[in-house]
Formats: C-alpha cells, sequence, structure tokens
C-alpha cells in the first residue's frame, strides 16, 4: 500500500512540476503573439494606412486564437461604440493569459494609442511598445527556459524524495 502511494505522490509530483513548466511557456508563447500583433498592426498602418476599425480582421495567431482574444477583439468590433474595441476585448482574455502584469499592462496599454493620432505619431509610439514587448517576450522566453526545468527537477525530486521515504 506505501509502495502506490508512493508512486502516486511521485507521479502527482512530476505532473505538478511539467503544468508549472508549461504555464511559463505559454506566458511566453502569450507575449510572442502579442508582439506579432504588434507588428502586423505597425505593417498594417504604415503600408496601407488601414482604418482604425479594420486594423485587425486579417489578423491570424493560433495563440490568439485560442485563449479568444480574437473572437473577442471581432466581437468588439462589431459593437455600436468602436472605442477602445482593443482593450475591451483584452480585458475579456485577461483571466486565462499566463503572462506578467508588466506585459498585460503594457498590452492594455497599446489599445489606447490605436487611432488617437496622425499615422506618423501612430508609428512612432508603435515602434516603442515593439521594442519594450520585445524585452519583456526575451525575459519571458529565458524565465520559460530556466523555470521549466526547475519546476520539473523540484517536482520529480519532491516525488522521490516521499516515494523513498514512504519506503
Amino acid at each position: 500500500m506505501k509502495l502506490a502511494g508512493g508512486a502516486i505522490i511521485f507521479v502527482f509530483s512530476v505532473l505538478v512540476g511539467l503544468i508549472l513548466g508549461e504555464r511559463k511557456r505559454n506566458a511566453s508563447r502569450e507575449c510572442a503573439a502579442f508582439l506579432e500583433l504588434f507588428r502586423y498592426v505597425r505593417g498594417q498602418i504604415s503600408c496601407f494606412d488601414t482604418p482604425t476599425k479594420l486594423i485587425w480582421r486579417n489578423f491570424e495567431n493560433a495563440v490568439l486564437e485560442k485563449n479568444g482574444f480574437l473572437k473577442a477583439l471581432a466581437d468588439a468590433e462589431s459593437e455600436e461604440i468602436y472605442f477602445d474595441a482593443f482593450s475591451r476585448a483584452f480585458d475579456v482574455t485577461e483571466p486565462s493569459l499566463s503572462m506578467s502584469g508588466e506585459a498585460e499592462n503594457l498590452i492594455r496599454s497599446f489599445g489606447g494609442v490605436i487611432g488617437k493620432s496622425s499615422s506618423e505619431e501612430q508609428l512612432s509610439v508603435i515602434d516603442r511598445y515593439i521594442s519594450q514587448m520585445s524585452e519583456i517576450y526575451e525575459k519571458a522566453k529565458a524565465e520559460a527556459d530556466r523555470d521549466g526545468k526547475l519546476y520539473l527537477t523540484m517536482g520529480f525530486s519532491i516525488g522521490a524524495a516521499i516515494f523513498i521515504l514512504l519506503l
């Protein structure tokens, strides 16, 4: 009986480590997805001078599709009052995101610059957002690599220690 209990605790500990590591990797993927969106918006404004309401229309990203952001953005676009559709869409999906508060604050404020000034001013501000998001992404990626291994190692070690103690 002790052996079975120890095995269950070991497997549980390893799974917890895997889940925590995956959460860190998801945060990195989400940062990369929003960075891609920022670059897409910049391209739409600089190359096509796309109207604000049409900027997001053709953007596709599996991560943002999976967490519901793109659907929430399309829903917010279809409302009568378009002002801050990006921020409303982000508010809807924020609870399901794994990224840091710093990244969430940056993304939330990004929606406030779209369509609020001339194209040149928007591009300048968007370039700063892209730069900041790139830094956040690199940090999230490094944390995912480091912490993912740490969580797995800790889960394995704690599970193995408990298993050995129960023998």
